[in-house]
């Protein structure tokens, strides 16, 4: 685990994160617990030896696309003209491509050219706000075959509702055929696929199923909030099939801590544990084996994952639609 020291981050006047000061200002301190500071102080005591031999996350990057993950919750019409006022700063002059709602299943994605990033992004949304804990607590626990018949995927299992809801639903045919036109128009550039809460879900399932439908070499996964989406087979297929795979965790957000270990899931590496801390909150980059007791899973072990506040707050951005900033 290693603590961001080369690219700690704060709060700017205008609300966003930027990386060249630090350390990480805290923004929500509501859903701090006792424990969070005992494992913040193991944090920084491992901090600077694990930093030179950790893979390194890109924190100005991870911000931009934090940026673009909350323009999904804004209105479609203002998504579409990228017109929202979450549509500038780190996503100004972004290109849609296509956005996608499936009214019957209440799904929502969008597909665009980043000039900044001169990148393919592909976003998901995630469960309304109001019903975020509703759905993380019922959450059923059926999995099933990973059916795309991807070479050394024997033995991925996913959840059934994850699959269905991507396969079934409008999303799947969409997201294919707008990547397909943009790996057209940008030969060989790289796919960012993107997600929160249950869009997390959806954007992980979506990067194994376009990675190869459009024939890409350069797949990026981002979620924020993630539930586990499948077994320990599927997320080493994941990381092996990915070029980077990186899981942001928030305090004690209730939407990771679901579905249970103990049923068979396995979390994705790998983790980045963002924890508020007093006056200088940090992020943890956890171990590679997606399950670290040290991040996320010391306070959930404890039954102690259950803010909805920490959930609707990423690197600064808000993952919801009643913020004025949508």
């Amino acid at each position: 685990m290693a603590f961001p020291s080369q690219q700690a981050a704060e709060l700017d006047s205008g609300g966003e994160l930027s990386t060249d000061v630090g350390p990480l200002t805290p923004y929500n301190e509501s859903a701090l617990t006792p424990l969070i500071p005992t494992a913040v102080m193991w944090l920084v005591a491992e901090a600077e030896e694990k930093l030179r031999n950790d893979s390194w996350l890109n924190l100005d990057l991870a911000i931009s696309l934090a940026r673009l993950q909350s323009v999904a919750y804004c209105h479609f019409p203002n998504v579409q003209a990228w017109n929202c006022s979450r549509c500038h700063g780190k996503a100004a002059n972004f290109q849609v491509e296509r956005i996608v709602y499936d009214e019957g299943w209440d799904l929502f994605g969008y597909a665009g050219w980043d000039p900044r990033l001169q990148a393919m992004v592909v976003s998901f949304r995630g469960t309304d706000s109001h019903s975020i804990y509703n759905w993380a607590e019922n959450m059923r626990y059926w999995r099933t075959d990973f059916k795309v018949p991807f070479p050394g995927s024997d033995g991925s299992k996913v959840h059934t509702g994850f699959y269905v809801s991507y396969n079934n639903s409008s999303l799947e045919p969409n997201i294919t055929a707008a990547v397909r036109n943009m790996a057209a128009a940008h030969p060989g550039a790289p796919l960012y696929v993107i997600g929160h809460s249950m869009g997390a879900a959806l954007a992980t399932i979506c990067a194994m199923d376009v990675k190869f439908k459009a024939n890409l070499t350069d797949v990026h996964l981002y979620t924020f909030g993630s539930p586990r989406v499948g077994n320990d087979v599927f997320a080493s297929f994941v990381v092996n099939q990915t070029t980077e795979s990186w899981r942001f965790t928030h305090n004690r957000d209730i939407v990771p801590s679901w579905p249970p270990q103990w049923v068979g899931f396995h979390h994705l590496p790998r983790e980045v544990w963002q924890v508020d801390f007093g006056v200088a909150g940090v992020l943890g980059v956890c171990n590679k084996e997606g399950e670290d007791p040290r991040c996320h899973n010391s306070v959930c072990y404890l039954g102690l994952c259950t803010s909805v506040a920490d959930h609707l707050l990423y690197l600064g951005s808000h993952m919801y639609n009643g913020h004025p900033s949508c």
